[in-house]
């Protein structure tokens, strides 16, 4: 069977929502990492201090027959393909391991 590893970068405070739409498409769990945004468009000021949004990053391990079906979810959830609203990417995943629970 072969898996792909979903990536879902979104605004802090957003990943509960694209883990939901997840899990109602059929994923079993995620991985939630922080990050910074350091986009030119990302930049912001607040008294002359840049402040660099903190972003929420949503790793999920699914088969790749069930991949179509979680990002569907998930744009349409969350709106993904508004501008601003996040970026979302799938990988193939070569040889995985540690993920028994998904192999049974």
């Amino acid at each position: 069977m072969n898996y792909q590893v979903l990536f879902v970068i979104v605004e802090r405070g957003l990943a509960q929502e694209v883990i939901q739409a997840a899990q109602e498409a059929g994923a079993d769990g995620a991985t939630v990492l922080t990050g910074r945004g350091a986009s030119i468009h990302e930049k912001k000021t607040l008294f002359s201090l840049n402040i660099e949004p903190e972003k929420e990053i949503c790793l999920f391990v699914a088969p790749t027959d069930q991949m179509s079906l979680i990002v569907d979810t998930i744009q349409t959830k969350i709106e993904i393909q508004k501008p601003g609203n996040g970026i979302l990417f799938a990988l193939d995943i070569e040889s995985p391991e540690g993920i028994h629970e998904l192999l049974a």
